[in-house]
């Protein structure tokens, strides 16, 4: 199946490095695994939004699904 990756902050340079924002992955993966997959560290993603509603990392998406990333934010 293929999804859509955008990752935000500090995530986003892994979907950049792959070079694509659309991935051809297992239908059995979860976003975990997508997560893996790009070899972003799962603690680093903070929240993980599917087609504009926030899931859990262990949501399953479907074919065409538009995966959100984004990093913990902090500051000062």
């Amino acid at each position: 199946m293929k999804v859509m990756v955008k990752g935000f902050g500090a995530v986003r340079k892994y979907v950049e490095e792959k070079g694509n924002s659309v991935f051809e992955v297992d239908d059995s993966f979860s976003v975990r695994n997508i997560i893996k997959h790009l070899k972003i560290n799962p603690d680093l993603v903070a929240l993980v939004t599917v087609n504009g509603d926030r899931v859990s990392k262990d949501f399953h998406p479907k074919d065409g699904d538009e995966i959100f990333l984004l990093n913990m934010v902090s500051g000062g």
